[in-house]
């Protein structure tokens, strides 16, 4: 019987360890995430980029164990991800009367970039950018995540 109840308690321990590795692998990512993101925003002044951080989650979706939280608290945080519609505030673009050239318009949205880093690095979002549209890096960090729980198990 005590073989049982060892192994319930290994086995109990055993989902501890296995949240415990996918946390401290997302810990780890949060930082490199966090640079590359920087490195896809738009700098014209410098402030957009400076205001990227890595924040607290309050509460961890339905069937996770572990998150991270990349946030941005300018106020066109959003704007800057997502762009804006055309002739449509904060930008209206095309149809302003003054171009800089900080402004273009790419799959029907309108995206700030300016000339450093440019349109090539901003447009879809460096969110977008650097983890959902980038199979590379979501693999890279599946198979740490992954590496982890066999190691937990083992």
């Amino acid at each position: 019987m005590s073989s049982i109840n060892q192994m319930q308690r290994e086995l109990k321990a055993l989902g501890t360890k296995m949240r415990n590795s996918v946390k401290s692998t997302l810990q780890e990512e949060a930082p490199l995430l966090l640079a590359d993101i920087k490195a896809h925003s738009p700098e014209d002044s410098g402030e957009f980029k400076s205001l990227w951080f890595i924040g607290k989650s309050r509460s961890i979706g339905r069937g996770s164990v572990a998150n991270i939280v990349i946030r941005n608290t300018d106020s066109k945080a959003s704007l800057m991800e997502f762009g804006a519609l055309r002739n449509q505030a904060p930008w209206f673009y095309p149809g302003s009367k003054v171009k800089t050239g900080k402004l273009i318009v790419r799959h029907g949205r309108v995206w700030a970039g300016g000339l450093h880093p440019g349109h090539s690095k901003t447009v879809g979002g460096a969110i977008n950018r650097v983890i959902y549209n980038n199979t590379r890096r979501q693999l890279k960090i599946v198979k740490k995540i992954a590496n982890g729980l066999i190691e937990a198990i083992v």
